[in-house]
């Protein structure tokens, strides 16, 4: 869908009423509103706090935010607080991100954090933030359990990656008979990272359904990277996370047959075909 105008009025309106401090930024002549909104803080001169703006990459997100979280925590009485509300966005990035960001140049002067998101996505994160600034003394508590999950599953993240690169660099080597070649076509590690957390968003096998442990505790339902074509490459739309299990069972199998066996065993035995 297309971000109108008025959408980016709707999130100024869902953040700004909720907090005294905030306020979107006046533009007279209308110009920042064909690319975002910027959200400022008055009682410290206007010091720029987000923004808000319309993703123009070939993506999924329909809006992207930035904030500086230095100056957010700059909002609390409460001192020392700034990893408490990094540790927070990290919390609403891993519930609602759609895609990740990559909208914005990034200003080297400035340590920032972006998310992306869905329209629907970015007024949530709003209503979010709104709800934590009602409060007199934000703490930006978050769940400890999720710290101990984000922790997990960026290990596993890690390690499904050294594995894609192990698998890349042995294929094509002499053995007993030639590997099939397999190459990382992503642009950088941090794009093929990226996009590995996106199909980590939720710890379920893409082909059973089965939840994932990414604690690596039952290393038979640890998550695994799979090629869903295995005659292609560690590329975008080729790749699933599975368990383990899965990705040996399935091997070389082709992608739709092998999800017909699954559903088979799932639902029991096909009837045996008559004979007449």
């Amino acid at each position: 869908m297309n971000v109108s105008n008025e959408d980016f009025r709707q999130c100024g309106k869902i953040i700004t009423p909720h907090s005294g401090d905030l306020r979107v930024r006046s533009d007279p002549n209308n110009k920042i509103l064909k690319d975002g909104i910027y959200i400022v803080l008055p009682r410290l001169n206007n010091k720029w706090i987000m923004s808000i703006y319309r993703d123009r990459c070939l993506g999924t997100n329909e809006l992207e935010v930035t904030v500086d979280p230095v100056a957010m925590a700059q909002m609390s009485s409460v001192t020392g607080i700034q990893a408490n509300v990094y540790g927070w966005l990290e919390h609403q990035r891993d519930q609602l991100q759609n895609e990740t960001a990559r909208n914005r140049i990034k200003d080297s002067r400035i340590n920032t954090f972006d998310i992306g998101f869905t329209l629907a996505g970015a007024q949530e994160f709003l209503r979010r933030l709104a709800k934590m600034l009602e409060w007199p003394f934000p703490t930006w508590e978050i769940d400890p359990a999720h710290t101990r999950f984000t922790a997990a599953r960026k290990s596993a993240v890690d390690h499904m990656m050294e594995m894609a690169y192990q698998a890349a660099a042995a294929s094509g080597t002499q053995r007993v008979e030639v590997a099939k070649k397999k190459e990382v076509r992503f642009e950088s590690k941090e794009q093929f990272r990226a996009h590995i957390e996106v199909l980590l968003r939720e710890p379920v096998c893409a082909i059973t359904k089965l939840p994932l442990d990414i604690s690596f505790a039952d290393l038979e339902l640890a998550p695994s990277l799979d090629r869903r074509d295995s005659n292609g490459h560690y590329e975008l739309g080729n790749l699933q996370v599975v368990a383990r299990f899965v990705n040996r069972w399935k091997s070389d199998d082709d992608q739709a047959n092998f999800q017909r066996l699954i559903d088979l065993v799932r639902g029991g035995p096909e009837p045996a075909p008559s004979i007449s």
